[in-house]
């Protein structure tokens, strides 16, 4: 089957959406060395079915989770498996981890030990896995060391080298993913909270504060909070290492960051080890210590989890009629074969995980340099065979509300949703303990452990009598069973709001490059010719189906009568958002993934007043991103701040160069870029036919007006009066920019704003800065799919949550 064929075949089973055909071609087929597509869709599902099938016969060969009923789970997309399921089951030609997520720390105070974290997070990282990791248990800034420095650098520091690193790895069609953590007593905590306000830094990483429930006390009461180190330190007695804060103050600085910022988020400690099954066994090495990179998967040392999603709007009868429906039965079956399909993904991961253990030692490299990966993964291979976690989950939670009538944010949806988080929570751990008894517990379950754990005497009671009876004898297979991440790329293959989110938007307008001026809607001033297509969301569509509406329509008048009316992500009531929060919580023994999305007015106390519900109302964690954050230079009474000139610095007499050979509509430009500490200082464009040796060289600067380049021995004289006058004139105010300190992305922004009869050049010239943009650069847009930040990678804007890309 060749390209064309896959494609067209793809784009069938998606019912025309380019956007999901992208992301499954980019992502998920499997591809032999990214050049032939060996497989269509159904292929897919064939190969992962297959896969889970053996497992699941060699433990039960008569099973009735046969072939054809996993198949048809996939197939109409009922369940969803995680993306590194989705692409390394049965996968012959990429060895990966089937892991979503991953954590590692080993609470080594050493440069050894901090070093360490930082490989071990590569060589996960390039098997596809997103990672945690935690800082708490560094040194604070400023503590007496014994090796040359003499005092230890702190903390944060560590967060910039685990960041870059994971900027640095590649992933098969995604980027690195990791989760920093720290506690809210430790003395570097501020420098943490505030480390996001230079934006060149930790751009690879999500960060999060640990708060106990001792701080928020203190918040609330305005009392004194006591930073020190370690940080479960004795304090009935203060040192002098110790620092007294307003605990008030400290929580202010936390909310004005995230409120400019989107981050850190926060993570309410106690109620995550406290709520965690896996945390009852904390003596025997799984004590949670932070979060895989979404934060819904709380995890201990060398712990991992895969992840599979439940479409909730599948499940619904008649949608969109008066007599919807959706069986609490059904739900609750097809959470306990969605259980066992999990624990057979663990049996497939193990396979992964001792391939890649002999593909390690079978490697050529020095035993010594092997080390760290060899000992990551048999770390990781131990803790899976001893706790079995799974990552049980949900999307389409805002679709199957709408499908029955129901506002997202209706007390009567918020209730219903509970209901349905319960009997899945209750079908899975029914499956781990029928599992249990037939395959035998996760090796360290032990009742008189766990009995007095708060999830489980939340969940066994309510598990029918002859389950809490095989429980007790039998125990359960898995740690811990239940999640809600993020699910965005699969979201999209299934065309379902993803994870507990509201529908983002209902439709919206989506570009894709083509190749020919005949087929695109307009061409952009670089030449690049583009189509605009209209999309609209699935399951609203089939709302218009249902109640016979036709196109043309006014959309304002067909929303404002459906029950997508003033649910979108925008428009629901945050505060009952977060009690939707707290209704699924309830019934997760892990944590949920949930950004709340808020206006650009939004206040700081407002995010206060939000941050303490959440924990009020026993909410695991929250992360909020206020419109126009990240980036902004606005205060909160809308005045600028910190807005000063800046002299340029002064230009030696040479400037290592780069050259580039540009051709745009016919015309080919010369592009020197000058650099100043290996930063873009100066630009020179001219035309010349000249061939050149080397793509580097040195701008000379005779005197004044007078330049020269020197390409490996080669003299170009006089460079800048090599250019026609409008030519020269656009070098020396991008020159002019540069030298004063204008960054490469704003004077691209500034071009891409023209499109007069210097475009050839412009378009020359923003081809050439684009490569001068740090990867991971804010772009101060948002998504237009997801709603999430734009940043610059590989000098095209791109989502950092969906594939989005203004290059795609």
């Amino acid at each position: 089957m060749n390209i064309s064929e896959v494609v067209e075949k793809a784009l069938a089973f998606f019912g025309g959406d380019i956007l999901a055909t992208n992301v499954w071609l980019d992502k998920y087929a499997l591809k032999n060395k990214d050049e032939v597509i060996q497989e269509d869709v159904e292929g897919m599902f064939r190969r992962l079915a297959t896969e889970l099938t053996r497992i699941e016969k060699g433990y039960l060969k008569d099973s009735s989770l046969n072939f054809s009923r996993t198949y048809n789970y996939l197939y109409d997309m009922i369940l969803i498996l995680g993306g590194s399921n989705l692409y390394g089951i049965g996968n012959p030609y990429s060895l990966t981890s089937l892991g979503n997520c991953f954590f590692v720390s080993n609470d080594s105070d050493s440069y050894g030990g901090i070093m360490s974290i930082d490989q071990e997070t590569a060589q996960l990282m390039k098997r596809r896995g997103g990672v945690g990791t935690d800082l708490s248990h560094i040194r604070p800034s400023g503590s007496k060391v014994t090796n040359s420095a003499g005092s230890s650098t702190g903390s944060v520091n560590f967060a910039h080298r685990y960041s870059y690193t994971t900027r640095e790895v590649a992933q098969d069609g995604r980027r690195g993913a990791l989760m920093i953590s720290h506690h809210i007593n430790h003395p570097d905590i501020e420098k943490f909270i505030t480390v996001k306000d230079d934006l060149d830094k930790v751009t690879g990483a999500n960060i999060s504060v640990k708060v106990t429930d001792d701080f928020m006390n203190a918040v609330i009461e305005d009392e004194p909070h006591i930073l020190r180190f370690p940080i479960d330190k004795d304090i009935s007695s203060i040192s002098k290492d110790d620092k007294i804060v307003q605990a008030r103050e400290l929580w202010d600085k936390i909310i004005h960051q995230a409120w400019k910022n989107a981050e850190p988020g926060v993570l309410f400690w106690d109620k995550i080890t406290s709520y965690s099954p896996a945390d009852a066994y904390k003596d025997f090495g799984f004590g949670t210590k932070g979060t895989n990179p979404c934060g819904e998967i709380p995890l201990s040392p060398y712990d991992s989890c895969r992840l599979l999603a439940i479409n909730l709007y599948k499940l619904v009868t008649r949608p969109f009629k008066d007599n919807s429906t959706i069986s609490i039965g059904d739900i609750r079956m097809v959470a306990y074969e969605a259980q066992i399909m999990m624990d057979n993904i663990i049996d497939l991961e193990l396979e992964k995980i001792n391939n890649i253990i002999e593909k390690v030692i079978s490697d050529p490299e020095a035993e010594e340099i092997k080390a760290i990966e060899l000992q990551v993964w048999k770390k990781i291979r131990e803790n899976l065979i001893k706790g079995r976690r799974t990552g049980l989950g949900i999307l389409g939670l805002g679709d199957m509300l709408a499908a029955l009538g129901l506002r997202y944010d209706s007390e009567e949806a918020i209730d219903l949703s509970g209901q349905v988080m319960r009997e899945i929570t209750i079908g899975s751990y029914m499956a781990s303990i029928d599992l249990a008894k037939e395959r035998g517990a996760f090796p360290l379950w032990n009742y008189e452990v766990e009995r007095d754990n708060e999830f489980l005497q939340t969940i066994i009671p309510e598990l029918p009598m002859e389950y809490q009876q095989r429980y007790k004898k039998y125990g359960r297979r898995n740690i811990a069973n239940v999640t809600i991440a993020p699910t965005g790329t699969i979201a999209i293959l299934s065309g379902v709001s993803s994870g507990m989110e509201p529908v983002f938007q209902l439709n919206y307008k989506r570009r894709v490059k083509v190749h020919t001026k005949e087929d695109a809607t307009f061409t952009d001033d670089l030449g690049d010719h583009w189509k605009e297509y209209q999309v609209i969301h699935k399951p609203f569509n089939d709302y218009l189906l249902a109640n016979d509406i036709k196109y043309p329509f006014d959309m304002k008048e067909v929303v404002s009568q459906s029950p997508y009316y003033q649910s979108t992500a925008h428009e629901v009531s945050p505060f009952q958002k977060l009690k939707m929060q707290a209704a699924l919580q309830k019934w997760i023994d892990h944590s949920i993934s949930n950004t709340y999305n808020l206006p650009k007015k939004t206040t700081e106390e407002e995010v206060s007043n939000l941050y303490k519900t959440a924990w009020e109302l026993g909410c695991k964690g929250i992360t909020v991103y206020r419109e126009g954050s990240r980036n902004s230079i606005l205060s909160s009474g809308e005045d600028i701040v910190n807005f000063e000139y800046h002299d340029a610095p002064k230009r030696p007499k040479d400037l290592d160069a780069d050259l580039h050979t540009v051709t745009r509509k016919g015309e080919t430009f010369v592009i020197t870029i000058g650099k100043l500490n290996d930063k873009p200082y100066e630009l020179f464009a001219f035309r010349t036919n000249e061939q050149f040796k080397s793509k580097h060289g040195i701008i000379r600067k005779i005197r004044r007006r007078r330049f020269d380049f020197i390409n490996d021995g080669t003299v170009i004289d006089n460079i800048q009066d090599k250019a026609e006058l409008i030519t020269k004139m656009v070098a020396v105010f991008i020159s002019m920019m540069l030298r004063h300190g204008a960054k490469p992305q704003f004077i691209v922004k500034t071009l891409n704003k023209f499109d007069f009869e210097i475009s050839s050049l412009t378009s020359a010239i923003i081809r050439v800065l684009k490569q001068y943009i740090t990867n991971g650069t804010d772009t101060r847009e948002n998504c237009p799919e997801c709603g999430q930040p734009l940043k610059y990678e590989g000098g095209c804007e791109s989502c950092i949550s969906c594939t989005y890309s203004k290059c795609s």
